[in-house]
């Protein structure tokens, strides 16, 4: 059996996966988050062609956060091609919902989610910038560099 078959035999082999099961198991992570892991390894079950899953990992993304576009489209993207369109429809319709707030909207409606951990933390609902004020000066971080 070649290493294809292999990986597509058992998802759960790829160490993609298994860092994604284990970031899942870390304690304090808020439901987005958990949400976001859970679409995640999603869309590496079925592109390890594992669709059942897939659409498991897609569920418990959507049940900690039903807003979740990635599960949703994931979600909808396997209904639509075992041709299970009815089931597909009202999936992919709140996918182009929430698309249609546009960047700044959904990271508003994250935003109102979110809840900083840290003491010295200003602002920051993302992985990718934060205000930070740790010794009374404002410091904005960005990985976007």
């Amino acid at each position: 059996m070649d290493a294809g078959a292999s990986a597509q035999a058992d998802p759960l082999a790829d160490p993609y996966v298994q860092r994604l099961m284990q970031v899942m198991a870390m304690p304090g992570l808020t439901p987005e988050q958990r949400s976001l892991a859970f679409s995640t390894r999603g869309d590496a079950n079925d592109e390890a062609g594992d669709v059942t899953a897939a659409l498991r990992d897609y569920g418990s993304s959507l049940e900690l956060d039903a807003a979740n576009p990635a599960a949703l489209l994931g979600r909808g993207r396997i209904l639509l091609a075992s041709g299970q369109l009815d089931a597909a429809e009202p999936v992919l319709r709140r996918a182009v919902e929430l698309n249609q707030l546009g960047e700044f909207g959904l990271i508003e409606r994250i935003a109102s989610r979110s809840h900083l951990v840290n003491r010295s933390s200003v602002k920051g609902i993302g992985d990718d910038a934060a205000v930070i004020d740790p010794e009374g000066l404002h410091q904005v971080i960005t990985t976007d560099m």
